[in-house]
């Protein structure tokens, strides 16, 4: 068996009102390393793709990987390059990734052009393997912060695709592949949505709140692309929200949601995938939690007023 290390770079829209619903990035490179069952690179792969919906470069995204409308005008259709992608890959692979946004974002990108998607298997995460055998940790490393602790010097310039991938099989070619593969369910039952379904980013939110009931809270399914009825926000801290989503035909799904400052605007990332019991007990804990912060709140507003009056 091969190991097909996999990093995507794709466009955004350049103003969420731009945005097409079911697609968080339209792909416009693919960059992959093949590695031997013995961890050595046995070929590489690279392609350019030229968007069809996303087509203006959005500023964010070509100031970060260099990436133009003139390179993307020579480039494949998807189509084409997932064909190719698919050739290159073989029959007998397994699928690694550095993150979980690349997996759900290739199967979108291939069902808005109508392209099978069955031989695409659910990426193994590597930060999973990485914090399983490296650094006994539960969090998310960047990749140059995978390199740095294992004292390893990045592939050129980062958010290249095939750079990046070339950087991530340095990473892979120093974990027991087959032993983390072998585990990796048990190893991502601690995690909490370790098998996202789907994953979008949000950026340049100038109110946050208001976006979590428009842009960010409107959540299409993953499978059918309807807009599923989710609950209320129920807040973690000041940077983390999660919900409870359903589609009629599809059924539930648990859906994270974190924010952050990016100079005067706000960004978001929000991801879903389908709850088990783990994932329920801990909403409901939450969920519990924040009723009673929220009781709290009142019973303490109450109680103010009642002062002020006498």
């Amino acid at each position: 068996m091969n190991y097909v290390i996999l990093d995507l770079e794709w466009n955004q829209p350049v103003s969420q009102d731009r945005a097409i619903e079911g697609l968080a990035g339209e792909i416009i490179q693919f960059g992959a390393v093949k590695l031997d069952g013995e961890k050595r690179v046995a070929d590489s792969f690279e392609a350019v793709v030229r968007p069809c919906r996303y087509t203006k470069m959005n500023r964010y995204v070509k100031k970060l990987t260099g990436i133009d409308e003139k390179m993307l005008g020579g480039g494949m259709t998807f189509p084409q390059a997932l064909d190719a992608f698919h050739r290159w890959c073989g029959e007998d692979f397994a699928l690694l990734t550095w993150g979980h946004d690349d997996g759900p974002l290739l199967k979108e990108n291939a069902r808005l052009h109508g392209l099978p998607t069955d031989w695409i298997a659910a990426p193994y995460n590597l930060q999973v393997l990485f914090n399983e055998q490296v650094t006994g940790e539960n969090r998310q490393w960047s990749l140059a912060s995978g390199l740095e602790k294992l004292g390893l010097a990045p592939d050129d310039a980062a958010h290249d695709a095939l750079h990046d991938a070339r950087s991530t099989a340095q990473i892979a070619a120093r974990l027991d592949l087959d032993k983390g593969i072998a585990g990796y369910r048990d190893a991502t039952s601690a995690l909490l949505c370790a098998d996202v379904l789907a994953s979008a980013g949000f950026r340049g939110l100038a109110d946050p709140a208001a976006a979590l009931e428009g842009a960010v809270g409107e959540i299409p399914c993953p499978v059918c692309g309807r807009p599923l009825e989710r609950g209320e926000w129920v807040e973690q801290n000041g940077e983390k929200r999660i919900a409870m989503a359903a589609c009629p035909e599809h059924g539930r799904f648990f859906v994270r949601l974190k924010l952050w400052r990016t100079g005067k605007t706000f960004s978001a990332r929000r991801t879903l995938c389908r709850p088990d019991e783990q994932i329920d007990a801990f909403y409901r804990e939450k969920a519990s939690r924040a009723r009673q912060r929220a009781e709290k709140r009142r019973a303490d507003g109450a109680a103010g007023e009642q002062a002020g009056e006498n």
